[in-house]
């Protein structure tokens, strides 16, 4: 998903039918999910996960119910009693899946949605161009930039990353020193 001046320019969504099949799954498997819509979002349970920090800090979107949702842009399973056999079946669908282990969440997208492909989708030059990132849907991105920053230790990344910011208590201050060293 893209915004420009904050108007649209486009998404990249789970086909509906698609959608519905994971979430009936995921409620099968009594799973806890955030889905984001192009705005709002569906939470089950309505209950405090670490990830749900940085959600909605401006207060812009609503917290809906799932029958709401008009476009799945993103299904995040949060957690599950079962989620090694879950996993294993949504693996089977047609969606990217990406295992965050620092949070031990799955982030399902659109099949073959990355943040490559969103950039290109931008109608932006993908060469040259500096990439920071923390996880698998950056890895196309390292594969290409002039320059990438791995956040955090993501093996797969801190084998082509330029550059490592550690995660602690520092890392938005170590971001923007980055970033403005970077831009120098």
């Amino acid at each position: 998903m893209a915004h420009y001046r904050g108007q649209p320019l486009y998404f990249n969504a789970i086909p509906a039918e698609l959608a519905r099949e994971i979430v009936a799954l995921l409620d099968e498997y009594q799973a806890e999910y955030l889905i984001d819509d192009k705005l709002n979002y569906a939470l089950k349970p309505h209950r405090h996960h670490p990830l749900l920090a940085n959600l909605d800090q401006n207060k812009l979107a609503e917290c809906v119910d799932v029958t709401r949702i008009e476009s799945f842009v993103k299904i995040v399973v949060l957690a599950c009693g079962r989620f090694n056999e879950l996993a294993e079946i949504i693996s089977r669908l047609d969606v990217t899946i990406h295992y965050h282990s620092a949070e031990g969440i799955l982030d399902l997208t659109a099949n073959q949605v990355n943040k490559k492909k969103g950039l290109e989708q931008t109608g932006l030059g993908l060469e040259p161009f500096i990439c920071l990132g923390n996880d698998m849907n950056d890895l196309p991105l390292f594969e290409r930039a002039l320059h990438s920053v791995v956040i955090g230790e993501f093996a797969p990344l801190l084998r082509i990353a330029k550059e490592q910011i550690p995660m602690d208590d520092r890392v938005e201050q170590h971001i923007i020193s980055k970033l403005k060293e970077l831009s120098a």
